[in-house]
């Protein structure tokens, strides 16, 4: 995929240091962290060391609304932002209670060895621990704040787990310092590309100053004349070497597809004599994808004719790898590998919308796996998840290509079923429960007999809405185990 964007050159003055301000381009952090969000729920926000927000998502009402509006709560905010997140250490996490009572963990930003930012997580409290609501009582009555509202605002504050959090934030220190280091670049690159496209009035003087400016850069420098072939390359990507590049055009060491792409691209640049900023998706020498971010600037003689494009770019492909493992993780249910709740309705919802519209079946089931909190009593919490994976293996292992299967939480599965009535439906989680009873769970000496109890509903019995299906099945999933624990008295 290639995608080009224009920007105009203007001349930059160099820097012996930098802002974060100067170095990231806000609103494509804010467009990141945004999507961010919209995946993990996550609240997150980027601070500089001045306590200015540059780009934020997700921020809480008891904060926007009441912490930040009212001055004594605001300073309170500015000294946890400023005061408690001194001293980590580059490339780790802090995690501590703000002076407001919200749960934040700090991962620092730095350019080179200079600290410049924080990455904020917060504004959430876990899952395994209470709300003082006493706490935040007190500072309504305290601060004047609407005490109905601000407890509502309380009561709204995200839950997350323990275990989600740590592998968040881990990601987020990986992104922090990959985004300073790309903008850093980006910035002194950029210079060195407008003063190329200005400054060389001869060929010769540009192929010289070029391997002078190119030579110190751990960026991929390209350098094509007039008729796209390569006269200069440093740091050869792909798996290519200068000596299969030089003298070369892109049709003669890509593939046809590729080739055509960049082509248009820097026949563009030629054309216009503009500066053109693009992400590129290339396959190397093994057929593995790799991707770019960079520019194209023309070459111009002194005449004011493009005469050659010089290329810049930055690979990209870990930071791509990174937001792929982030849409996973925020995706896939920790303990089992499954799809999660939020995959899940998300998933459901487009199944529903595409049955609605071509006036299809679809059927889901809810399930609750019997005595996991017994097996947790008894031989512990290790055996207890060991039971969930394998549950949620032979779910998975036997339900049709084109089924979902997820964990809700807990003992809670969800199995989505297209294309399938009611009948069916009961049939697949029938087949479903004989294949689990007929795979026990070892544990020492004793086999563990793992079964489940389950609700099923068909969308033509309900409202065409994913609450309306769960929530049938729901109730058809109690009366189940009501009637399984009637069945065992004696």
């Amino acid at each position: 995929m290639m995608d080009g964007r224009r920007a105009s050159a203007g001349q930059t003055a160099a820097r012996e240091s930098v802002s974060l301000a100067d170095c990231i381009d806000s609103r494509e952090v804010q467009t990141l962290m945004d999507d961010f969000y919209a995946l993990t729920s996550l609240p997150i926000g980027l601070i500089d060391l001045n306590g200015e927000v540059l780009v934020g998502t997700g921020w809480q009402d008891v904060c926007t609304k009441f912490h930040r509006v009212h001055p004594a709560t605001r300073a309170r905010c500015l000294e946890s932002d400023l005061v408690l997140t001194q001293g980590v250490p580059k490339g780790e996490c802090r995690s501590y209670k703000c002076e407001n009572g919200m749960r934040d963990i700090v991962t620092p930003l730095y350019l080179g060895d200079d600290h410049v930012a924080n990455i904020f997580v917060g504004q959430f409290v876990y899952d395994d621990e209470e709300i003082d609501f006493n706490f935040f009582e007190k500072q309504a009555e305290l601060y004047d704040f609407d005490r109905a509202s601000y407890l509502a605002a309380v009561q709204a504050i995200p839950r997350f787990s323990r275990p989600t959090v740590d592998r968040l934030m881990r990601f987020y220190a990986t992104l922090a310092q990959m985004l300073a280091e790309v903008g850093k670049t980006n910035m002194m690159l950029a210079e060195t590309a407008d003063e190329l496209g200005r400054a060389h009035t001869r060929l010769s003087e540009t192929e010289a100053r070029d391997r002078a400016v190119a030579a110190n850069t751990p960026d991929h420098v390209v350098v094509q004349d007039a008729d796209l072939r390569y006269t200069a390359v440093v740091n050869p990507q792909l798996g290519l070497t200068q000596d299969q590049m030089i003298g070369f055009r892109d049709e003669d060491i890509l593939d046809a597809d590729s080739a055509a792409g960049l082509t248009a691209l820097k026949s563009q640049v030629l054309a216009t004599g503009e500066t053109l900023k693009v992400d590129l998706e290339l396959p190397n020498l093994e057929g593995s994808m790799e991707y770019f971010d960079g520019t194209y600037v023309p070459y111009i003689n002194d005449q004011g004719v493009p005469i050659g494009v010089i290329g810049y770019f930055r690979n990209v492909t870990e930071l791509r790898q990174l937001q792929a493992e982030m849409t996973r993780l925020a995706r896939t249910d920790d303990l089992t590998g499954i799809a999660n709740r939020r995959e899940f309705l998300r998933v459901a919802e487009n199944e529903l919308a595409r049955s609605v519209r071509h006036g299809h079946q679809m059927a889901i089931a809810m399930a609750d796996m019997d005595h996991l909190k017994q097996i947790n009593d008894t031989y512990g919490h290790k055996v207890g998840d060991k039971a969930l994976r394998n549950t949620a293996d032979v779910l998975t292992t036997h339900v049709r290509e084109g089924d979902l299967v997820a964990r809700l939480g807990g003992d809670e599965f969800v199995v989505l079923m297209p294309e399938t009535d009611l009948v069916g439906a009961q049939q697949l989680v029938g087949r479903l429960q004989e294949l689990l009873a007929a795979a026990p769970l070892r544990v020492s000496d004793v086999e563990l007999t793992l079964s489940f109890c389950a609700g099923v509903t068909a969308l033509a019995e309900v409202e065409p809405t994913v609450d309306a299906l769960m929530s049938l099945s729901d109730r058809r999933l109690c009366d189940a185990k009501h009637e399984k624990q009637q069945a065992a008295l004696p």
